[in-house]
């Protein structure tokens, strides 16, 4: 197997087209087609299912893609470390995060990042589940965790703990409602959960004492905590929301915090890379940025980071 035939078939999927990759790589559109076909000949499968104008990933295509991309990467990175042209970060960054990823702070660390590195083209996927970052050619995860860091084996990691997790309505449904003075108090009200949390112990505490709470029938639950957010300003009920996603809303009187006394302090989130990886410049820098970002930015939603921890 030819490595630049394996790697112009990545870029290739990774890019969407065939002229995106021959665009990226310098050369001819022919040449990637070569290269996809000679790729394909040898393998005896077919890769890309093609038409007049497009194509579609075949399964084996997308096999050899999910176990290929990383180690390319690792390719390219320590050629670029071997290199002595460029020390700038430069190339495709790839980072996965759970839903909160849509909230306004971390789209202000992408643009950050984006405007520190304006040679780095950055793909961002929101998942809610534990992303193998080496076999799916990740280079940076977002991991929100209670206890030990999911998938972490063979992953180097920094940690933060997480703003706290509180109780947040909207000055409408207050007025129509009232607002629970006791956790106790939230069965009878209208409550907001993510998906997540349903039927699962919450445990919450005060300055004074802790108990356990069980939601097994909110009135609405979803795995989006962006989506809770809207609902929960738009009057929904009662929500369980972080504090970093609902601290401008309440900053703008469109969300109000209830249960002052209680929180759910217990979570983190960690920066994971692999731990067998060269860092790359791009990724050292995003690395070092979300530092800034998840230890100073979301724990008082204050101005642009100026410093790491």
């Amino acid at each position: 197997m030819d490595l630049n035939d394996l790697a112009s078939f990545v870029r290739v999927v990774d890019l969407g087209t065939i002229s995106a990759a021959a665009a990226a790589e310098g050369v001819p559109k022919s040449t990637i087609t070569r290269r996809v076909a000679r790729l394909e000949s040898g393998l005896g499968v077919e890769l890309l299912r093609r038409s007049p104008r497009s194509f579609t990933v075949t399964d084996d295509g997308r096999l050899l893609h999910q176990r290929s991309s990383g180690a390319i990467r690792e390719l390219v990175d320590a050629e670029q470390a071997l290199s002595a042209s460029s020390d700038a970060p430069h190339g495709r960054l790839v980072v996965t995060a759970p839903d909160f990823g849509r909230s306004e702070p971390f789209a202000e660390l992408i643009v950050a990042y984006r405007a520190r590195c304006p040679d780095v083209s950055v793909e961002v996927r929101l998942e809610n589940r534990v992303v193998d970052l080496i076999y799916e050619g990740v280079d940076v995860g977002i991991r929100a965790h209670a206890g030990d860091i999911p998938g972490s084996s063979q992953l180097m990691a920094r940690a933060f703990d997480m703003p706290a997790i509180r109780f947040y309505a909207s000055p409408d449904y207050i007025q129509r409602r009232g607002a629970p003075s006791t956790p106790a108090e939230l069965d009878r009200h209208d409550v907001w959960l993510h998906s997540a949390a349903v039927s699962q112990e919450i445990r919450l505490v005060s300055d004074s004492e802790q108990m356990t709470l069980t939601i097994d029938a909110p009135a609405y639950h979803a795995n989006d905590t962006l989506l809770g957010k809207a609902l929960v300003e738009a009057g929904a009920g009662v929500g369980m929301l972080p504090q970093f996603v609902a601290a401008r809303a309440e900053k703008r009187g469109s969300l109000t915090r209830i249960l002052p006394d209680w929180s759910l302090n217990s979570a983190k989130i960690s920066v994971v890379w692999p731990a067998s990886r060269h860092l790359a410049p791009r990724v050292r820098a995003f690395i070092d940025l979300a530092q800034e970002f998840l230890g100073e930015r979301l724990l008082d939603d204050g101005p642009t980071p100026g410093g790491t921890q």
